[in-house]
Protein backbone atom coordinates (compact mmCIF):
# COMPACT_ATOMS: atom_id res chain seq x y z
CA UNK A 1 0.00 0.00 0.00
CA UNK A 2 1.29 3.18 -0.91
CA UNK A 3 0.32 6.18 1.06
CA UNK A 4 1.32 10.10 0.92
CA UNK A 5 1.83 12.74 3.68
CA UNK A 6 2.39 15.93 1.77
CA UNK A 7 6.29 14.92 2.11
CA UNK A 8 6.59 11.99 0.03
CA UNK A 9 5.38 8.88 -0.53
CA UNK A 10 5.65 5.63 1.93
CA UNK A 11 5.16 1.83 1.26
CA UNK A 12 3.86 0.05 3.77
CA UNK A 13 4.92 -3.61 2.53
CA UNK A 14 3.02 -6.54 4.19
CA UNK A 15 5.89 -9.24 3.30
CA UNK A 16 8.60 -7.23 4.98
CA UNK A 17 7.08 -5.07 7.26
CA UNK A 18 5.49 -7.00 10.73
CA UNK A 19 2.88 -3.45 11.54
CA UNK A 20 1.77 -2.66 7.70
CA UNK A 21 -1.05 -4.72 8.04
CA UNK A 22 -2.42 -3.58 11.39
CA UNK A 23 -1.55 -0.20 9.98
CA UNK A 24 -3.80 -1.50 6.99
CA UNK A 25 -6.67 -3.34 9.04
CA UNK A 26 -6.71 0.31 11.29
CA UNK A 27 -6.75 2.21 8.14
CA UNK A 28 -10.01 0.00 6.62
CA UNK A 29 -12.04 0.50 9.86
CA UNK A 30 -11.14 3.99 10.03
CA UNK A 31 -12.42 4.56 6.57
CA UNK A 32 -15.11 2.24 6.44
CA UNK A 33 -18.25 4.86 7.11
CA UNK A 34 -16.86 7.39 4.77
CA UNK A 35 -15.73 4.76 1.83
CA UNK A 36 -17.30 1.40 3.07
CA UNK A 37 -16.02 -0.29 -0.54
CA UNK A 38 -12.54 0.50 -0.16
CA UNK A 39 -12.63 -0.55 3.33
CA UNK A 40 -14.19 -3.86 1.75
CA UNK A 41 -11.72 -4.02 -0.90
CA UNK A 42 -9.06 -3.53 1.42
CA UNK A 43 -9.87 -6.00 3.76
CA UNK A 44 -10.25 -8.61 0.73
CA UNK A 45 -6.63 -7.64 0.33
CA UNK A 46 -5.54 -8.68 3.80
CA UNK A 47 -7.80 -11.62 3.66
CA UNK A 48 -8.20 -14.01 6.97
CA UNK A 49 -5.78 -11.80 8.81
CA UNK A 50 -8.67 -8.46 8.76
CA UNK A 51 -10.31 -10.87 11.42
CA UNK A 52 -6.99 -11.44 13.98
CA UNK A 53 -7.12 -8.44 15.90
CA UNK A 54 -3.88 -7.02 14.44
CA UNK A 55 -4.89 -3.36 16.13
CA UNK A 56 -5.30 -5.52 19.32
CA UNK A 57 -2.92 -2.85 21.22
CA UNK A 58 -5.23 0.10 19.84
CA UNK A 59 -8.19 -1.82 20.99
CA UNK A 60 -6.94 -2.04 24.61
CA UNK A 61 -5.55 1.59 24.46
CA UNK A 62 -9.59 2.61 23.45
CA UNK A 63 -10.54 0.29 25.99
CA UNK A 64 -8.83 2.01 28.81
CA UNK A 65 -10.03 5.36 27.01
CA UNK A 66 -13.76 3.92 27.46
CA UNK A 67 -13.46 1.99 30.89
CA UNK A 68 -12.29 5.54 32.12
CA UNK A 69 -15.32 7.42 31.03
CA UNK A 70 -17.98 4.89 32.12
CA UNK A 71 -16.45 5.32 35.62
CA UNK A 72 -18.25 8.60 35.81
CA UNK A 73 -21.30 7.64 34.70
CA UNK A 74 -24.70 6.10 36.37
CA UNK A 75 -24.78 2.24 36.16
CA UNK A 76 -21.10 1.72 35.97
CA UNK A 77 -20.28 -1.74 37.06
CA UNK A 78 -16.86 -2.37 37.85
CA UNK A 79 -17.33 -6.32 38.17
CA UNK A 80 -18.52 -6.26 34.43
CA UNK A 81 -15.88 -3.90 33.10
CA UNK A 82 -13.48 -5.95 34.93
CA UNK A 83 -14.47 -9.24 33.20
CA UNK A 84 -14.44 -7.59 29.72
CA UNK A 85 -10.95 -6.39 30.82
CA UNK A 86 -10.00 -10.14 31.26
CA UNK A 87 -11.10 -11.57 28.26
CA UNK A 88 -9.69 -9.05 26.18
CA UNK A 89 -6.32 -9.88 27.45
CA UNK A 90 -6.39 -13.44 26.88
CA UNK A 91 -7.40 -12.28 23.18
CA UNK A 92 -4.13 -10.24 23.67
CA UNK A 93 -2.05 -12.64 24.75
CA UNK A 94 -3.51 -15.33 21.95
CA UNK A 95 -2.20 -12.54 19.23
CA UNK A 96 0.77 -11.81 20.72
CA UNK A 97 1.81 -16.05 20.42
CA UNK A 98 0.39 -15.98 17.27
CA UNK A 99 -2.60 -17.93 17.70
CA UNK A 100 -5.74 -17.08 15.94
CA UNK A 101 -8.40 -15.74 18.45
CA UNK A 102 -11.41 -16.69 18.89
CA UNK A 103 -13.87 -13.96 17.72
CA UNK A 104 -16.31 -13.52 14.97
CA UNK A 105 -15.33 -12.95 11.22
CA UNK A 106 -16.81 -9.18 10.01
CA UNK A 107 -19.25 -8.89 7.88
Amino acid sequence: MYMSLGKGRYVLDTNQDPYAKAAMEAYADASDPAHPERAAALRAELGSYAQSLACAETAWRLFHVAWNIAKHHDGYDKRVWAQVSLHFSLLRRRFHAHQPPFCPSRK
